[in-house]
């Protein structure tokens, strides 16, 4: 957030960061709305030249206060911290490479899921979801792409 900070003229980093986090957006519409804009613009455009990437990531958190934060495995850690993790989507081919979609993962201890407020799912259901959301969207690619843990006889291929 510094970054928009400096690179917006007379912006006070406390009003950029209210508009970023209590603005009532949808964030599904608004990526909606992102990619039909990429997806007009001929230079920006997906083409069966690219491929789909999905993958994980996760940001360490030293408090406990955070939606969906768990002593869980970090692959940007290489070991098991207090972390968000979320499984993402993104679109890349020899000129460009922009996120498409993503998901959070929540280990099932998460209070929201014993609530059952969400339902629970893996990394690779979330990793299916995030699939088949890009071939709804009539998202444009040769091949997917991911880590080699998500090559399993779980993850459906059809």
């Amino acid at each position: 957030m510094n970054t928009i900070v400096e690179k917006t003229p007379l912006a006070h980093y406390q009003n950029i960061q209210y508009f970023l986090s209590e603005s009532k957006w949808d964030p599904e519409d608004l990526n909606h709305h992102r990619l039909v804009l990429l997806q007009s613009n001929p230079a920006t455009q997906t083409t069966k030249k690219g491929v789909l990437v999905i993958d994980d990531t996760s940001c360490k958190k030293w408090g406990v206060a955070t939606q969906g934060v768990a002593f869980q495995y970090s692959s940007t850690e290489d070991k098991t911290v207090n972390s968000n993790v979320v499984v993402t989507s993104a679109y890349a081919d020899k000129k460009k490479r922009y996120p498409l979609g993503m998901r959070p993962y929540l280990v099932e201890k998460d209070p929201l899921c014993k609530s059952y407020e969400v339902i629970f799912k893996t990394k690779l259901e979330l990793a299916q979801e995030l699939i088949e959301e890009a071939l709804k969207k009539e998202i444009l690619f040769s091949h997917i792409l991911f880590d080699s843990w998500y090559f399993s006889n779980d993850f459906d291929r059809s």
